[in-house]
């Protein structure tokens, strides 16, 4: 081993960490060492095309840099990555390939430049890498145990690591894993990064088999382990890329099953995927539609996806297949719903109303009834979560036209054009008003010259007799 090898592994394994510039020229000065040794192993070697580097000595070069890798400097981490590379490059060997993506997923805060140039030169871009790094992922998920336990033993002895314990480890290796696998291209590009491999081996190791097939049986390994939450959101959140790269989509119906029964934000990112499934698949799920009104609670409009939500729901109930009672139990409950609802939220639910009083004759009904605004004539809705209520189809949207007197003209003048029209326009509610929110009415409305004012004097405080008597001596 050469004097410079020697010098970068005291730099790394007993912490003497000057400055950056310094050991990223002793990464580079590495590389240049073991280019010498290789040349010489060359020289003596029976076949020039393929110099045999004793494996003792190709250790020595290539374990300071992975462990480089894990440095929280992001020039320090691509260097030794180049420097990696094109070790695999000079002696064609790709097994180094899965020591190095092996430390790359294990990295607890991985910088996303790194991440970009990783996938950029070494992944997108070579056949045969991109088909190693998606072979050690779906082997990694089978067994993520002995992954973790194997990068905490190598990494042990390095002294500039803070201890982390095996499940933030496994949660950092999901993490990573997901984030380099959400941009693999499925597509082969024709290029390969070393020599091609034996037949026999590709056989073995299962490279003879396409970038696409590869890319969809890592994510049904990905997918079929415990994600942590936020991993488990973004992969809901794009979940329609993530069916597209799956070669058989029905694979991964119990996932989005199990993530729509959870109830809650899960079922609520899951909604997109399963219609997916059930319109383009012909995935069977009787409950979807009950499952799916189960859903609709004020506490929706508290989540940051409810826009997302709303919109995923305006485009379920687009069907004009849709029978009477489905309909009417979805219009009552968003009526009610708008009565808790933030004044965005409220104009979303009057034009998916509107929406479906333009797609079905029957809605009209509980439009068109007055019965339960009635005094002393309760509602006959049960709001109880049964989609099947039969009180729904006795009732009417009294709720919506409470709003025709919101404190938001925006928001009166539509609720009182769905509850009020009789022939509506539906490219009035062909796109809904998902780019509304309070701040922007709020600042719509303050940046007006004149501010609304009381034009007729009031002569009490409340209108109405009902008040008469709570004063009265």
């Amino acid at each position: 081993m050469t004097a410079r090898v020697k010098e970068l592994e005291a730099a790394l394994f007993d912490g003497k960490l000057d400055s950056v510039a310094e050991l990223t020229q002793l990464v580079k000065d590495n590389f240049n060492s073991f280019s010498l040794v290789l040349r010489s192993c060359q020289t003596y070697s029976s076949a020039a095309s393929a110099p045999s580097v004793p494996a003792e000595l190709l250790d020595s070069f290539v374990r300071p840099l992975l462990s480089i890798l894990h440095h929280n400097d992001v020039r320090l981490q691509i260097a030794a990555t180049h420097s990696l590379f094109n070790i695999i490059e000079d002696t064609a060997d790709l097994e180094i390939a899965n020591q190095i993506f092996q430390h790359i997923v294990t990295v607890h805060k991985a910088n996303p430049n790194w991440y970009k140039d990783v996938q950029k030169r070494f992944i997108n871009g070579q056949d045969d890498l991109a088909k190693h790094f998606l072979l050690f992922v779906r082997n990694s998920c089978d067994d993520l145990d002995a992954l973790v336990t194997n990068v905490r033993t190598t990494l042990s002895a390095v002294d500039f690591l803070e201890p982390q314990s095996d499940n933030d480890t496994r949660e950092a290796v999901l993490r990573n894993m997901f984030q380099l696998l959400s941009k693999v291209t499925s597509k082969d590009t024709g290029s390969v990064f070393v020599a091609k491999e034996p037949d026999a081996k590709r056989l073995k190791t299962g490279m003879e088999r396409s970038r696409g097939s590869l890319l969809s049986q890592a994510w049904l390994s990905l997918l079929g382990t415990k994600l942590p939450l936020d991993v488990y959101e973004k992969a809901l959140l794009n979940i329609a890329s993530i069916i597209d790269n799956i070669s058989q989509p029905l694979m991964i119906a119990d996932f989005l099953s199990r993530s729509y029964d959870i109830g809650g934000e899960i079922a609520m990112l899951s909604i997109e995927g399963m219609f997916v499934l059930i319109t383009e698949y012909n995935f069977e799920y009787p409950e979807f539609f009950d499952s799916l009104y189960r859903l609709l609670k004020p506490h929706i409009f508290r989540s940051p996806h409810h826009k997302r939500f709303l919109d995923l729901l305006s485009t379920c109930l687009g069907s004009i297949y849709l029978s009477q009672q489905i309909v009417s139990a979805f219009m009552k409950k968003l009526s009610r719903l708008s009565l808790t609802a933030p004044p965005s939220g409220v104009r979303i639910i009057a034009s998916i109303i509107g929406k479906l009083l333009c797609q079905s004759n029957s809605a009209e009904l509980l439009r068109n009834r007055t019965e339960p605004q009635s005094e002393g004539c309760p509602d006959p809705f049960k709001d109880n979560g049964n989609l099947q209520d039969p009180g729904v189809l006795k009732s009417s949207i009294w709720e919506l036209k409470a709003s025709e007197n919101h404190y938001i003209q925006k928001v009166a003048k539509l609720c009182k054009t769905v509850t009020t029209t009789q022939t509506l326009d539906k490219n009035l509610f062909k796109k809904l008003p998902l780019e509304d929110d309070w701040e922007k009415m709020f600042t719509k409305l303050a940046g007006k010259k004149k501010a609304p004012v009381e034009y007729r004097k009031k002569e009490r405080l409340f209108e109405s007799p009902v008040f008469e008597d709570c004063w009265a001596c």
